[in-house]
């Protein structure tokens, strides 16, 4: 599976963007202190009805990202000029405990971004880059 760095809320997680920069911390080495946070997008409930805020952070400087091997098995880097072509991008409709949902995929590389990463980065794009 592929997604955004993200964890379980700690206690001394003042909010879902704390547990974020404490997730992306701990995953691929980025202090909070060098992460921007400029907002949310919508909540999302995952499959197995986990409660995801999805937490938007510009990462300051020219930061390198390192693997936790005890948290992540590699980090893919992709270009949001590439996320924008229409050919990378597709919805199934996919059936799950008898209702029908939209899964959008987005092909990188040899890399597939589907389900609640896809649609969390949808949201993203479809935002900051609304189409007319």
């Amino acid at each position: 599976e592929l997604s955004f760095p993200g964890g379980v809320r700690h206690p001394d997680d003042a909010s879902p963007c704390d547990t974020a920069l404490r997730e992306t911390w701990e995953e691929v080495g980025v202090p909070p202190g060098d992460v921007d946070i400029l907002g949310t997008l919508d909540d999302f409930y995952s499959i197995h009805d986990y409660l995801v805020t999805p937490c938007v952070g510009i990462i300051r400087g020219d930061r390198s990202l390192t693997v936790n091997p005890d948290e992540i098995e590699r980090i893919i880097v992709v270009p949001l000029k590439h996320l924008l072509l229409p050919e990378v991008f597709r919805t199934e409709d996919w059936t799950w405990r008898g209702r029908t949902h939209p899964v959008h995929f987005y092909r990188y590389l040899d890399d597939e971004i589907w389900g609640l990463t896809a649609a969390i980065l949808s949201q993203f794009l479809n935002t900051v880059f609304p189409r007319s």
